[in-house]
């Protein structure tokens, strides 16, 4: 019995002792998971910390496009992102070579960084730079700045939507979800009204304006947002999506806007179905519009040789109008009209004018040819946009000079010899015209950083272009936005330069590469012919009549 008592008592002892252990692993065991969690938890906000810094720093860029848009050109801007790029790639091949560099690079940078790009693959900056610059190289500045939004916007509106609300609905099999896709679009059509919309644009060189377009803000703000909303979903080979978004959407951009001409069909549609009064009417780009046609005329044969661009006037003719002392330019007796409705009317002192545009609109055939009308729609240009409204001519001069620090004739190249000999024979006599006549200090580069003339020279520049009357003026903004040089469209309209000297000077890097690789058949003859068709327009256009 005495055994049976021991045995008894020592299995109680053990199996205390036993419990014991257990009581003590599984404190141990929940510590430990304790502290798994904490760093688990840790790692997560670090990451979500992570991202927050991209994500921020993705959707800012966005807003320096929109100022760049309004202070810059594609060129300074692109130029300043290659000098990024230069750096960052630099930073990028060190830190593969150096294990030192790259533990400093990613305790300073680290927090902006995916781990992946720690220590397997090379930084996303990389990927959104070359796609910046090749929008900026591809495409109009507009379009590349559209689609720089679309990236900056687009793919962190996705990314967001995609985190918070992403599994309730539909997965692609790329890992991406219907609501972050949705997100997209919805963003990129709020960057679209805010860019094409709320921001003013150059409608010479914008790729859309509302009233020239078969495209209405609506329709193109949806189409901008499927655009960024499909830009970020397709994955194509894998690439980066810093990289495919901007090109994608760029060039869907382009074709819809440029590539089937609907930023060029200049109110083509509306003449065709809503004006239907008696009248002519011509718009800034030669195409002509139909005005008060009484309703029993909707369907005549004149509204129905309009609707086939055809020629639709029998007879031009020239009218003296005593009392303002103006020509009119009559279509079969009827006057021709700016898209303001006012009359194209053309003072007694350039009566020469007047028969160069009735001639214009004489020498049309059985169709229509917009680009067969440039002084028409130089001389519109005047009437409308300088002659009614002060503040319109304000903010052209105010742009103009914005052609002043980016001159084309003031970025001269050093090599090859060829060219720096065709810039000393047609750019420096320009230069020192300019400086010598006006007593101004104009500067020069033959590297890619940008200018910054002086105040002094911006301030008398000014003034002499503020002097212009509306034709003149006029004139001088078809010259500029057409060479891209303030210098060489102020030489032009102040009869330095003829025609061919302006248009020599205005295509030399292209004579340079001609002469080293030869002209491109029904290209580069084409280009030439239509330079100076423009520039001799405004030749004609600042001409004082001695007929």
């Amino acid at each position: 019995m005495a055994i049976h008592r021991n045995l008894a008592a020592k299995n109680r002892m053990q199996k205390q002792k036993l419990n014991a252990d257990i009581r003590k692993q599984a404190t141990l065991l929940e510590t430990k998971l304790k502290n798994g969690k904490i760093t688990t938890m840790s790692a997560n906000k670090k990451r979500d910390i992570s991202e927050l810094s991209r994500k921020l720093l993705h959707s800012a860029i966005g807003f320096i496009v929109i100022l760049i848009y309004s202070d810059s050109d594609t060129i300074t801007v692109r130029n300043n992102l290659l000098y990024m790029f230069a750096i960052v790639f630099s930073a990028e091949i060190l830190r593969f070579f150096s294990n030192n560099f790259n533990e400093v690079y990613i305790r300073v940078l680290g927090f902006m960084m995916r781990e992946k790009e720690k220590t397997e693959k090379y930084n996303g900056v990389i990927s959104y730079l070359i796609g910046c610059i090749g929008v900026l190289t591809l495409f109009p500045k507009d379009i590349a700045s559209i689609s720089i939004l679309i990236l900056s916007w687009c793919d962190t509106a996705a990314s967001f939507v995609g985190r918070r609300w992403g599994k309730y609905t539909y997965k692609f099999r790329n890992g991406k979800s219907l609501a972050g896709t949705l997100g997209a679009m919805t963003v990129g059509s709020i960057a679209a009204f805010i860019f094409w919309g709320l921001l003013k644009h150059d409608h010479e060189s914008s790729s859309w304006v509302e009233e020239k377009s078969l495209l209405s803000l609506p329709i193109l703000t949806i189409l901008t947002g499927i655009i960024g909303g499909t830009s970020e979903l397709i994955d194509l080979w894998g690439l980066d999506d810093n990289l495919v978004i901007p090109l994608l959407s760029g060039t869907i951009l382009w074709i819809l806007l440029i590539g089937l001409g609907f930023g060029r069909r200049v109110m083509l549609c509306s003449n065709l179905f809503i004006q239907r009064k008696r009248g002519f009417s011509i718009n800034s780009s030669g195409t002509f519009q139909q005005l008060q046609l009484e309703k029993k005329e909707a369907i005549s044969q004149t509204t129905k040789v309009e609707r086939t661009l055809r020629k639709f006037w029998k007879q031009v003719s020239v009218q003296s109008n005593p009392d303002t002392k103006t020509y009119e330019i009559l279509l079969d007796k009827r006057s021709l009209k700016t898209p303001g409705g006012s009359k194209l009317s053309i003072p007694y002192s350039k009566k020469f004018l007047a028969y160069l545009i009735a001639g214009e609109w004489e020498s049309q055939n059985l169709l229509l040819k917009q680009h067969s009308l440039p002084l028409t729609s130089l001389v519109s240009r005047a009437i409308d946009a300088f002659d009614k409204d002060i503040n319109t001519k304000q903010e052209v001069i105010n742009h103009l000079l914005r052609y002043l620090d980016n001159d084309t004739i003031c970025y001269q190249e050093s090599y090859p010899d060829s060219l720096v000999e065709l810039q000393q024979m047609h750019w420096v006599p320009i230069l020192n015209w300019v400086q010598k006549t006006y007593n101004v200090e104009i500067k020069t580069t033959d590297g890619i950083n940008g200018l910054k003339q002086p105040d002094s020279t911006r301030k008398k520049l000014k003034e002499i272009i503020e002097n212009f009357d509306s034709l003149k003026l006029s004139g001088f903004e078809r010259a500029t936005m057409l060479s891209k040089s303030f210098l060489i469209g102020l030489a032009l309209v102040e009869r330095k330069l003829s025609v061919e000297e302006a248009s020599t000077a205005s295509l030399i890097e292209t004579i340079s590469q001609t002469m080293k690789w030869g002209k491109l058949e029904n290209a580069h003859d084409i280009e030439n012919e239509s330079t100076k068709r423009q520039l001799g327009s405004v030749i004609c256009a600042t001409m004082v009549s001695t007929l």
